[in-house]
């Protein structure tokens, strides 16, 4: 079970590490946290700064009652 484990940790680093290399300009990308914003406003950001026709990635995640959403997407 370990070495499954450990197969698939392995596959999501290099995953995550060559997205991030493919990008050779970093002030093509915004990155935007917002906390405790209700999902429209976070919808509407996502809207309103980003390229949807690429590539994006989103999270949620809860902090002591507070829900944060994170987004990284190439700027319009």
């Amino acid at each position: 079970m370990f070495k499954m484990s450990g197969l698939i940790y392995f596959f999501l680093v290099l995953s995550s590490s060559t997205a991030f290399a493919e990008n050779p300009k970093s002030d093509d990308m915004r990155c935007e946290k917002l906390i405790a914003t209700p999902l429209a406003d976070f919808k509407a950001a996502l809207v309103e700064n980003c390229n949807l026709n690429k590539p994006f990635s989103s999270s949620l995640s809860r902090v002591l009652n507070d829900e944060v959403y994170f987004y990284c997407c190439h700027k319009k």
